[in-house]
């Protein structure tokens, strides 16, 4: 495990410990620390890894994401360039309109939150007259006695701070509360709906409905975003603390009979029951358990899927390398003596190729069997999408995930699985790796353990409403 890593797992460890305490006062639901949990996780964990790099992070502060500048001196931030009110789009307009304007037969209300509008269409459709539908407005959470949380939460961040060499530690503090405060009501929202279904409550603003919503004792259905991996393979805090959390639902991908692990484990109080339905992705996707397994020539045409640049947006622990560093990792990859393309990334703008590099900005899902074999440094949607083809992948492990031990299990079986060792020689590793891909057999049990249900999310949704 990386150095980095530990600490920011330090920060974890404590602020959990400091959710429970507050708890057994205030609750979970209307907890300061449980509700801000991520971005307070955002805040001191980006700092550490700010600090302890040797770049230059010179990008523009995004609170809670900081810079070096930032870093070094903090200073006071002014905080009402925050325009609280959500701008409603002409297309959500018209879906309102038309949530309420139809006529239901049943009283139960459902809220929604607006990204899952068009993952639920077929769901919506179905049951238009069957429910109320609505969807989600508020933006502000409601802390009981808050004034009180907030100076626990002060002495929260100032005991994990003081093990810090940071200057101006007060406006550090200060300017962090002064941040979740623009998202505080002095009043308990009123909830004008029985149950909500909601996107990943890594969101803010998810997390703030969420919280509402169960602290008015209304239920809530919360969905992984990505649609193809069940987020359980992953061993993780900010899994935990921010999928597995504030819900009493929770809906995931595959067939596998996953739980919660070291790292992964909800905050205190929370236990959703846990669904898992079928990616239509992947299973459009999908060939056979057979894979190719043919040595890599030159004459094949190979694709390299790198994960995006994070510039100052780096939190953790377990998530990412700085930009440089994996620049220079993925310099190494192109002088290789094979016919690659690279995979420009949807946020990622790319500056460092040559200009006869071949540089693809298609959708994955668009032009992934126009290539022979692919390669991928990083778990996410990408894997699961090259995995439920039949071709070889090769994926190097540069530490940045944290996995569970069955979901390894399984990709090497799927994938030809190479661990980075950065203190060696890359290139000759990378040739390595290259060169030893037929010398293993592979299946693929793994797509359908991990992407691959006889559960489909409409078939789910139903059962948990109607019980």
């Amino acid at each position: 495990m990386r150095k980095i890593d530990k600490e920011n797992l330090r920060v974890y460890n404590e602020l959990y410990i400091a959710f429970s305490n507050l708890s057994d006062k205030y609750g979970i639901h209307s907890n300061i620390i449980g509700v801000f949990f991520h971005e307070i996780m955002i805040y001191l964990t980006n700092y550490n890894i700010i600090k302890s790099d040797r770049v230059n992070y010179t990008s523009n502060i995004s609170f809670p994401f900081l810079n070096t500048d930032y870093c070094l001196n903090p200073k006071i931030i002014d905080y009402r360039y925050l325009v609280l009110k959500k701008k409603i789009s002409f297309r959500l307009k018209i879906i309102n309109f038309f949530f309420k304007n139809i006529f239901s037969l049943k009283k139960i209300k459902i809220e929604i939150d607006k990204s899952l509008i068009k993952i639920l269409s077929p769901f919506i459709v179905k049951n238009i007259f069957n429910y109320k539908f609505s969807t989600l407005k508020e933006n502000k959470v409601y802390i009981r006695n808050n004034k009180e949380q907030i100076d626990i939460l002060r002495k929260v961040l100032l005991n994990i701070i003081n093990k810090y060499d940071i200057n101006n530690k007060n406006i550090f503090i200060e300017n962090f509360i002064n941040y979740i405060s623009c998202f505080i009501s002095e009043e308990p929202i009123k909830v004008n709906s029985d149950i909500l279904l909601v996107g990943s409550n890594s969101s803010l603003f998810n997390r703030i409905n969420s919280a509402n919503y169960l602290y008015s004792n209304k239920k809530v259905i919360s969905f992984a975003h990505g649609d193809v991996i069940d987020f359980l393979s992953f061993d993780e805090p900010y899994f935990g603390y921010g999928e597995f959390s504030y819900c009493d639902y929770y809906i995931s991908f595959g067939s596998n009979s996953l739980t919660f692990a070291r790292y992964n484990k909800p905050l205190k109080g929370y236990n959703p029951k846990f669904y898992k339905i079928n990616s239509k992705t992947i299973s459009g996707l999908f060939c056979n358990k057979n894979i190719i397994n043919l040595p890599i020539t030159k004459e094949m045409k190979g694709l390299y899927i790198p994960t995006g640049f994070s510039q100052n947006q780096r939190y953790g622990p377990f998530r990412d390398m700085s930009d440089k560093e994996y620049i220079k990792w993925q310099k190494e990859i192109f002088r290789l003596s094979l016919d690659i393309t690279y995979k420009a990334h949807p946020t990622s703008k790319i500056n460092f190729l040559n200009k006869k590099q071949k540089v693809s900005y298609f959708n994955l899902k668009e032009c992934v069997n126009e290539y022979d074999y692919y390669i991928v440094d990083y778990i996410s949607t990408a894997i699961m999408i090259v995995c439920a083809t039949n071709k070889p992948v090769i994926y190097f492990d540069l530490g940045l995930r944290n996995m569970k031990d069955e979901f390894l299990f399984d990709l090497k079986n799927r994938v030809h699985y190479y661990k980075i060792d950065f203190k060696q020689d890359i290139f000759f590793q990378l040739e390595n790796a290259i060169l030893s891909y037929s010398d293993f057999t592979y299946s693929n049990d793994f797509i359908q353990k991990y992407s691959l249900s006889d559960n489909s999310m409409e078939k789910v949704i139903s059962n948990i409403l109607e019980s």
